[in-house]
């Protein structure tokens, strides 16, 4: 969690920089030279490069930190196996979207410097496939826990609340 906390707040900080140097302003009103606008430009981007790698790293922290939860309250069990295969997706998408988030311009620098030459993907396609990926793995890890919660024998207002805090966690 606190490597996550850190993560978080370099995001944070990154879209504050970023809001500094005119992200979320049009094009036109970031500077009144126009020879000006693409040295602005290239600044936000940079600061959303590291809004998009803090973001991407901030919550794979998050849920490597809710499946070290499971594996403290649930130690045995298929359980135990499933959330060791949604850790090994999640690390998986991680490392896709640091490749992919560094790498959408070839050279690197082209991304930011428009006097260089690149080869650039439209990054905002991977975005999409990326966040189903993210969204199944939260559903998959609130999910996980309900049957086995929902199995113990306690009588059945209990379980009732117990797997209610447990889906707060879908909030």
């Amino acid at each position: 969690m606190i490597l996550a906390l850190l993560f978080a707040i370099l995001l944070s900080a990154s879209c504050l920089l970023g809001e500094h140097f005119g992200l979320g302003k049009h094009i036109w009103n970031l500077t009144s030279n126009l020879l000006d606008i693409p040295e602005h430009v290239g600044l936000i981007t940079k600061t959303l490069y590291g809004c998009y790698l803090s973001y991407a790293t901030a919550i794979t922290f998050i849920k490597y930190s809710i499946m070290a939860t499971y594996f403290r309250i649930f130690p045995k069990g298929i359980l135990r196996h499933i959330v060791i295969a949604i850790g090994l997706v999640v690390t998986a998408i991680w490392i896709c979207n640091i490749f992919a988030i560094i790498f959408t311009c070839v050279p690197i620098q082209a991304a930011w410097n428009y006097n260089i030459e690149g080869n650039c993907f439209p990054i905002v396609h991977f975005f999409y496939a990326s966040s189903s990926f993210n969204i199944t793995t939260d559903l998959l890890l609130w999910f996980l826990p309900l049957p086995t919660l929902w199995a113990l024998s306690m009588p059945k207002p209990q379980r009732v609340v117990l797997c209610f805090l447990f889906s707060m966690g879908a909030l």
